[in-house]
């Protein structure tokens, strides 16, 4: 749907700058980036999340916005989930379990089954820590949510 009205909001100048670069770091203009925050139902989905993460591979911020999204995502519009996303064979193994365990995760919370494309993506191999501290690995193991254990993932 075309724009057709403006809104005005006051913000001191730290706070300008301070979206402004929030915006630049999620790769869009401050209006898009403050729309997509305010009002998630409103936001281009989640094809295009999975898009911007496999067009920057490297970016911890694109699969944060992801991780956002999702949790933003109220269960009315969960069916922008039923299918995989195109180019969600692109991202690396490790961000697809990341996604898949989210999108599990949200399911969960739901009362769903997840969707069928998510179960078919096998876990990692190998254990992924969040992290390179060897003391906190005990309690991430046990700490860990189930989805993330079961995809080898390990993070709160």
């Amino acid at each position: 749907m075309p724009k057709s009205s403006w809104l005005q909001i006051r913000v001191t100048p730290e706070q300008k700058a301070e979206l402004r670069a929030l915006a630049d770091a999620a790769g869009r203009d401050v209006s898009a980036y403050v729309l997509d925050r305010a009002l998630p139902s409103s936001s281009a989905g989640f094809a295009q999340h999975i898009g911007w993460i496999a067009d920057h591979p490297g970016s911890h911020v694109a699969l944060a916005e992801c991780v956002d999204y999702l949790q933003a995502l109220p269960a009315a519009r969960g069916t922008e989930l039923a299918a995989m996303p195109p180019r969600f064979h692109e991202l690396s193994p490790l961000h697809q379990n990341t996604v898949c365990a989210w999108v599990e995760h949200r399911a969960q919370l739901w009362g769903v089954h997840p969707p069928a494309w998510v179960l078919d993506v096998p876990a990692l191999d190998a254990p992924h820590f969040a992290g390179d501290l060897l003391s906190v690995r005990p309690h991430l193991l046990v700490a860990a949510p189930v989805v993330c254990r079961r995809r080898n993932l390990f993070r709160e």
